[in-house]
Formats: structure tokens, sequence, C-alpha cells
């Protein structure tokens, strides 16, 4: 692994569980796993399990994609988690149930800080909330949300235990944290990177297709996979199933050319 930003797995070669991540660095990130893992206090207590069960020969770092574009880092890395997350063999899921939402708090503002607790997705009341703070939905658990907003449960779990920001151009909570930390939640952090997500699709001859708010609304529309959608933006594929992927900001607009 070199001195670069990109994605990574852990690969547990007895039973293949493996564990994905990003870094800024990702031989330093190699590093670090490693001293935890070692001295018995990775953050990740399921895979410092299998670690002290089956040793260190038994565990493989590879890179998955070395990126340098932060926004695009977040992205990948969240589409690869939206397609492992409901697998039983990965050591992230497991974890993640464990922590709970604390975007834009200090330890010591944070209520939930050192709580632990599955969110049950039939049992707590969860929220969609726009850039402005309103609440623009609200749905009595996960599978609920998941299934009239045809978005992953993962996706607003991840949300909610404050491992990802926002969810396809809005941020989830749970309902009563929501509205007990409102005032401290820092919004503008939250949506900073939105307006990247906007994409535009041309055919192969350069012809405007469409102008989409979201990669995902882009993927719905079209039928296209989200993630070649990034690929293609980002200038890493050239075409996806007869279309070319842009990013709005990147891309010169004629007068006919509408929204989607």
């Amino acid at each position: 692994m070199e001195n670069r930003s990109g994605l990574y797995i852990i690969i547990n070669k007895i039973n293949n569980n493996f564990y994905i991540g990003k870094s800024k660095n990702l031989r330093k990130r190699k590093t670090c796993h490693l001293s935890g893992l070692r001295n018995n206090k990775h953050h990740n207590k399921y895979l410092q399990r299998a670690f002290n069960k089956y040793g260190e020969e038994y565990f493989v770092f590879n890179a998955i994609e070395y990126i340098d574009d932060e926004d695009l880092l977040d992205e990948l890395e969240q589409l690869c988690l939206d397609e492992i997350l409901n697998k039983d063999n990965n050591y992230n899921s497991y974890n993640m149930a464990e922590k709970t939402h604390g975007i834009g708090l200090s330890k010591d503002k944070n209520p939930n800080y050192k709580r632990r607790g599955i969110l049950h997705q039939d049992s707590i009341p969860v929220v969609k909330v726009n850039s402005k703070g309103d609440i623009v939905a609200r749905y009595n658990g996960l599978s609920e949300a998941s299934r009239i907003e045809n978005i992953s449960e993962s996706c607003i779990s991840e949300c909610c235990n404050g491992k990802q920001k926002t969810c396809l151009g809005h941020a989830w909570f749970k309902e009563d944290y929501y509205i007990n930390n409102k005032n401290d939640i820092n919004l503008k952090d939250l949506f900073r990177r939105q307006r990247s997500r906007e994409v535009v699709i041309t055919d192969l001859e350069g012809n405007f297709i469409g102008r989409f708010d979201t990669i995902r609304k882009a993927s719905k529309v079209l039928n296209l996979k989200e993630k070649s959608i990034v690929e293609c933006c980002s200038g890493r594929q050239k075409t996806h199933r007869g279309y070319r992927c842009f990013y709005s900001e990147k891309f010169n607009f004629k007068e006919d050319d509408i929204n989607i």
C-alpha cells in the first residue's frame, strides 16, 4: 500500500470476512490498524476478536483504489458500504450498530456519547432533514423510510449512527435525537459537499439528456449504476451504457438544457 489517499480492504483469509475503509494515507492507516490489533486495542472489537483468534498471518491489507479527490473518495466509500452492509461476512456492519449520532457535537455536549445500542429498523422513528434544518419527512423506522424513499436501510442507518453525513441529498436522524439537539448540529458541515453530486448526462455524441440533482436520481431514471456514474464524472471511465456523465459544474450548458 502506498502513501496515497484511497479505499482499502482488510481480508480474513480463513473465512473471507472483510473490513472496508478509506484514508488520506493508506500506508499509515495500515500501520495504525496493525498497531491497534497487535496491542489488542483496535476500535472494531469484531475485527480484533478475529485477529486474536486466527493470527496476523491470516489477514491481508489491500488497496481497492487510489483516489486523490476527497469528494469522490467519500462517494465511492459510501457506494461500497451500501453494497456490503447487508452481507454477513463484513466487520463494518457489526461495528456500525454500536455507534450513535454525534456529528457537530463535542463529547461533553453529545448526550449519546458512550451510549451503545442498535438502531432497530421498526422501533425508533427517524426524520429526513433538508439543508435548512427543516424536517421534510418522518418515519416510524428504517424499513418504512427505506421502502417509501427507495433508499437502502444501510444508507439511512449510516447517517443516523453518525458514520455518514448525508444520504442522497438529505440528513437523517433519530427523531428524538434531532429534536433535542437541533441547535447544536452543524448543518453547514453536513451539507457542504452536496453541490458536487449534481450530474449531467449526455449521449455519446454529446447531446444533452438531462441534469439530475443527485447521482441516485440519474441512476434510477436512466437505469445506470451509481458507481459507474461517479467513475465517469471523475474521468476514470469514459462511458456507461451508451452515456457520458459529468459533474454539473464542469459542464457547459445551453439555453434549452433543463433540470430533471
